[in-house]
């Protein structure tokens, strides 16, 4: 059985962190781009 969090999971706690005051901007987090906007709104992709 795997083991790996989900990324869906990983999206919804990183949510938190953009509530809870994370910095806007953009980072990397294993092969997955983060989008953080003034808003709040945090986009994902995968980078290929």
């Amino acid at each position: 059985m795997d083991n790996k969090i989900s990324p869906e999971a990983q999206v919804a706690e990183l949510e938190l962190d953009a509530v809870i005051g994370f910095n806007v901007g953009q980072f990397e987090y294993g092969n997955w781009i983060f989008q953080i906007e003034k808003s709040g709104q945090l986009s994902a992709k995968q980078d290929r």
